[in-house]
């Protein structure tokens, strides 16, 4: 997951200035990997949102466009057996 910070460029009133932290394996794994649909070793605007669309989809159990604290408990309870089968 990628969060992205608005900053400041050091003084007062400076230009804004975006800033990228990674959490977890952020763009430099799995998430890039699976980001990365033509395997160019680029993630496009384009293969990043649609990445993150199909995430929101299987999150979305009940498919009405919200996701509640019980659905992205079972997201993540998925992804944990899916990584660490019994």
């Amino acid at each position: 997951m990628i969060v992205m910070h608005e900053g400041h460029g050091g003084e007062a009133g400076g230009p804004a200035k975006m800033r990228m932290h990674r959490m977890g394996m952020g763009l430099h794994g799995r998430l890039f990997d699976k980001a990365d649909v033509n395997h160019d070793g680029k993630v496009t605007l384009q293969e990043a949102t649609d990445t993150a669309l199909r995430h929101f989809d299987m999150a979305d159990a009940n498919h009405d466009g919200k996701i509640t604290p019980d659905e992205h408990m079972q997201m993540r309870q998925k992804i944990r057996i899916e990584r660490h089968p019994a």
